[in-house]
């Protein structure tokens, strides 16, 4: 759907230090013209593919406007306005089968008369309701005057009721049109990254993109542009009549006046480079609007400075919300404009500290291969001059810093921005004459499309119309998995500090980024008998205090600015995270410390804290899902402490607790017994982070409190259950944005109801949470859920089946399935699901697989690794995301368990599946929850 010109999606790319560099990047341009960007990167255990073609939004012509949105649909890719995307994301083992789905976006289109009719009425009336409502008419008066060239190809360019006009016959020719002219290897990219070689990728990419010939992309000549190009150059008065324009519709807020400023002729450099200084909170541009009181702008985040890059369009957009003032919104728009030129907002201090924010923040997401090409594709799709895109997007950042704030000042000040002002309509009646004195030109809704003015048509108007090759290629891919646990496991060390903490350590030599994380045994079973929710209030605040030390840092300018702060509390323990660039792991260190024993829990931040944590969980108890989950508890841990720590009914934290329970609580944390760390990342050398770890944390000392070094929860006893299947009343919340005075007495007739659609809960064992076995349930599990949810939704579309894996928190198997009319259909979903895995598999058995390599697997033994891998340890391709799994581990006493895990999935043979399905998958589940509301 189209959004509001106020979320504008901007693509301010990146310039930063780069964990992976031009170099790292090879390019191959295959016989029929396919050009190939290819990046290893065994650090990430999976493979992205994205096929860019270029076929978006500045293609279209004033005939065929809609035709290409229709045809990307259609195709399942994402259109923006210089490209068309397919991404893929899979295991190394599923890498084949993506390179297959991403060649047949080439393949013509074969669609039913009834599919090409069901798109057609769909988009028919998502064209009509656009064009009739306020965001259409505000982007499509925008796009028409900045874009006066050639209106048409833009999003908003499309000619409602165009679809209904045409018959199917003239749409399903202009799709075929499409694909012979636009989806074609010369028109396209394809980028590869990830855990694959050079070799298997470009074995792929030939095997299954040469079996398209070479074709050349003739751009088309649009004749329509070309004469209002001509038009605007001899000074035709239709299409150059002023830069200010006024809109009023009725749905426009008579309390505010929204100002939209647009430069349309400064360099790409020069306008990233002017939106990331300006944007800044606190910048002096934003400060010298909003000391200007008759603007009456509410603050800093009433004011958007963005830069928009398109491959023929570079722009300057600035945005804000002006409130009612003494004087007239014409009198604000003029204010807002000289002061946004203002000599005084052109800082370099202020430009050069925005770069070096923006470039270190950057480097985090440059951290992963998946990341990096994802921006480049981006970069590529709207670069200028794709010859040296590469190069280009690598030294972004050497350029911007060479720019010069004069210079960007003369440019800006040279050029006479587009202005738009958006009133409601009452506001314009008032103000209509001094508006019209002041310059501006009114655009009225019905003539706000360029297919709708005089001008366009008057001009247009006369326009009328291998097996040897195949193995050695799938044993390099087999390897994959290999290479990616194996270099991993090499990166693993361990020592343990003077104190006795311990340290498990993972390094990653080329990340730029570093974790710490810590771990406090106790957890919220600590406090759970007399103030539940203590534990989480404590470690939100430590955490909140280690943010703060590392503020200080920042402030001090003795790190960049870049780090993340996270908290968490599970039963037994509380895990603190902090995440940073490697070069500044020191302060990391020093800040986490500092907050431990030296910083005290203010009131205010205990306060703030626990109205947090109790509104989370006043959200979460008041779902009917997690209402399940509570009873499920009960009856699997009844008679022990955990049952306590899902209480519904009562508020966590408790509304007992009080600022002296927790200054009261706080020493027993700091035990130097309690502790432990997991760092990942780009480390100082093991002796000098050592050193900083001896000098901190091994300071601290043991008090002698009594905790278990356990910090497993037991797995319950499904055995001693008393019944299978209970039915429960749950409570239904409903929320709302609106505040109490505003509701008022409403609604104004109550509709008495009964029939809730809820959740159904199903239980179940599963293997130890230690071993590898949790691998291949895990992989069952997940298809078991998209088995019930396919069969579900033939009769219920809008029923969701969601398998959530056994943890350290809860060690065992769940399944929900949301709105819930029948139980039996459930049911019946469950056991239908289970048996069909059972004999899929069983038939895989029967299968003879020897001298078969490993990676030749069936589409079940594919599909079952890969929904392990993209649930479980997708996540490894970040260093937070390594320390999460690492510290999951940790707590089954093996760091390294999810590496374990992967090497057992990946070596998996269906006898493995089998042994397990059989075990653990019965056709009933052995607990199955639902809602009273639910029938039979």
């Amino acid at each position: 759907m189209r959004r509001f010109i106020l979320s504008l999606t901007i693509f301010f790319l990146s310039f930063s230090l780069f964990a992976f560099t031009a170099s790292d990047i090879k390019l191959f341009t295959l016989e029929n013209g396919l050009k190939v960007y290819f990046l290893e990167d065994s650090s990430s255990p999976t493979v992205r593919l994205e096929l860019c073609v270029n076929a978006g939004f500045t293609n279209q012509g004033r005939d065929n406007g809609g035709l290409f949105t229709m045809y990307a649909r259609l195709c399942g890719g994402e259109i923006s306005n210089d490209a068309v995307r397919f991404v893929s994301k899979a295991a190394p083992s599923a890498a084949e089968k993506a390179v297959i789905s991403l060649s047949s976006k080439l393949k013509p289109l074969n669609i039913s008369d009834f599919e090409l009719s069901s798109i057609i009425n769909t988009m028919s009336a998502e064209n009509a309701e656009y064009s009739e409502s306020a965001a259409g008419f505000i982007n499509s008066a925008i796009d028409s005057k900045v874009f006066a060239q050639n209106p048409w190809s833009r999003e908003s360019g499309v000619v409602p009721g165009s679809f209904s006009a045409r018959r199917k016959e003239i749409i399903r020719s202009g799709l075929a049109q499409i694909s012979e002219n636009y989806y074609i290897p010369s028109n396209s990219l394809l980028f590869v990254s990830g855990n694959i070689t050079e070799g298997a990728a470009l074995a792929l990419v030939k095997k299954y993109f040469l079996q398209f010939p070479s074709r050349s992309f003739l751009s088309p000549v649009d004749d329509g542009a070309e004469k209002i190009r001509a038009a605007i150059e001899a000074g035709d008065k239709k299409f150059n009549r002023g830069r200010k324009f006024l809109l009023f519709h009725k749905d426009f807020s008579d309390e505010m006046t929204q100002i939209v400023l647009q430069y349309a002729n400064l360099p790409s450099d020069g306008a990233d480079a002017l939106a990331s200084s300006w944007n800044q909170d606190g910048s002096a541009f934003k400060k010298l609007l909003l000391k200007q009181k008759n603007l009456k702008i509410l603050g800093d985040e009433y004011i958007d400075v963005s830069s928009a890059q398109e491959k023929n369009a570079s722009r300057l957009i600035i945005q804000s919300l002006l409130g009612r003032a003494k004087v007239s919104p014409v009198v604000q728009a003029g204010l807002f404009l000289s002061m946004s030129r203002d000599e005084d907002v052109f800082s370099e201090k202020e430009l050069q500290k925005s770069l070096k924010k923006a470039s270190t923040e950057f480097t985090r997401l440059s951290e992963s291969s998946d990341a990096t090409m994802e921006n480049f594709s981006r970069s590529l799709a709207s670069s200028k001059n794709p010859a040296f895109a590469l190069e280009s997007f690598f030294e972004k950042n050497d350029r911007l810093s060479k720019i010069d704030m004069k210079d960007l000042q003369e440019k800006v000040l040279a050029e006479e921005p587009f202005v738009f002002v958006f009133v409601n309509q009452a506001v314009y009646q008032k103000y209509e004459a001094e508006f019209k004195k002041s310059g501006f030109e009114l655009i009225l809704q019905k003539e706000s499309a360029w297919y709708n003015q005089t001008a366009y048509k008057n001009l247009l108007k006369e326009d009328g119309s291998k097996a040897e090759s195949d193995k050695n290629l799938l044993e390099e891919i087999a390897s994959s998995a290999d290479r990616f646990i194996y270099k991993n496991l090499d990166e693993f060390s361990s020592f343990t500090l003077s104190n006795g903490i311990p340290v498990t350590v993972k390094r990653s030599e080329n990340s730029k980024t570093a974790v710490l994380s810590l771990t406090i045994a106790g957890g919220e079973l600590l406090f759970a008998d007399k103030v539940p929710g203590l534990a989480s209030v404590l470690s939100d605040s430590i955490a909140v205090n280690i943010n703060r030390q590392l503020d200080l840092f920042a402030s001090n300018g003795a790190i960049s600015g870049f780090y993340e702060v996270s908290s968490k509390t599970l039963s037994t323990h509380s895990i603190i995270t902090v995440t940073c660039l490697s070069g500044e792991f020191d302060f990391a260190i020093q800040a986490a410390y500092t907050a431990l024993v030296y910083c005290d829990i203010t009131p205010a931040t205990a306060d703030g804290v626990t109205y947090d944590e109790r509104t989370q969980w006043r959200l979460r108890s008041g779902s009917t899902e997690f209402q399940l989950l509570c009873e499920a508890v009960r009856l699997l841990y009844g008679g022990t402490d955990y049952p306590k720590l899902y209480r519904d009914g009562e508020d966590k934290p408790a509304k007992s607790l009080d600022f002296t329970k927790i200054l009261e609580a706080y020493p027993l944390l700091l035990d130097s017994t309690r502790f432990s760390l997991i760092l990942s990342g780009g480390l100082p050398e093991q002796e000098k982070l050592q050193k900083g770890l001896e000098s901190t944390f091994a300071m601290l000392t043991s008090i002698q409190q009594t905790r278990s070094t356990d910090l497993r929860v037991p797995s319950p006893d499904f055995a001693k259950l008393k019944t299978g299947e209970k039915k429960l009343a749950l409570r239904h919340l409903f929320l709302t944005d609106i505040s109490k005075e505003e509701a008022g007495p409403r609604p104004a007739v109550l509709i008495p109801t009964t029939k809730f659609l809820d959740p159904a809960l199903y239980c179940l064992p599963s293997p130890d949470l230690a071993s590898t076995d949790l691998a291949l349930f895990d992989a069952i599990l997940i298809e078991t859920a998209a088995r019930m949810e396919a069969r579900l939704t033939q009769k219920y579309p809008e029923t969701k089946v969601k398998a959530q894996l056994p943890d350290n928190d809860l060690p065992f198997a769940r399944i929900v399935v949301t709105s819930v009319e029948h139980t039996d259909q459930v049911d019946s979903a469950w056991s239908e699901a289970v048996s069909s895995i059972k004999k899929d598999i069983s038939r895989e058995i029967e299968i003879k697989t020897e001298g078969v390599i490993d990676l030749e697997k069936t589409d079940l033994l594919a599909r079952l690794e890969n929904n392990w891998l993209m649930a479980v340890i997708s996540g490894a391709a970040s260093q937070a995301g390594t320390a999460r799994l690492m510290q999951g581990g940790e707590v089954q006493k093996n760091p390294k368990l999810y590496l374990n895990q992967y090497q057992a999935v990946s070596k998996a043979k269906p006898e493995d599946y089998f042994l397990i399905a059989e075990s653990y998958f019965d056709q009933k589940a052995p607990l199955r929850l639902y809602s009273k509301d639910s029938k039979k």
